[in-house]
């Protein structure tokens, strides 16, 4: 079961994820990278778990593995270079919001309903 209860440990929890993604080709972000994206992802989540169909225990596994795709697009986009910078962590995200597995729109889960 999740021990995650506030936003702010879902978005530490998805962060985490991502980072060990790189970890895992070697790579890490840049300083700054996720700044902007984690901001507006906190405020995304807070909304998502204050509405209709924000279950982080159904959406979790959805959630993370989209996250984790995140991290994957982002390394490729990153091609040889040891750090993710900012551009590739938006491009990433802007891929995965057409993700299949993610939940659906607003009022449905959707934990990532913003634009960078």
């Amino acid at each position: 079961m999740p021990t995650e209860t506030t936003a702010e440990a879902i978005v530490d929890r998805i962060v985490k994820e991502m980072t060990a993604v790189l970890k895992g080709r070697k790579k890490q972000f840049s300083s700054g990278a996720i700044d902007e994206w984690e901001k507006k992802l906190l405020g995304s989540v807070r909304t998502t778990l204050s509405s209709p169909g924000g279950s982080w225990l159904v959406s979790r596994p959805k959630v993370l593995l989209v996250a984790k795709d995140m991290a994957r697009i982002a390394a490729m986009l990153s091609a040889k270079k040891s750090k993710v910078d900012k551009p590739q962590v938006h491009a990433a995200f802007r891929a995965v919001k057409e993700h299949v597995v993610c939940p659906g729109g607003p009022g449905a889960g959707r934990w990532c309903d913003f634009n960078l």
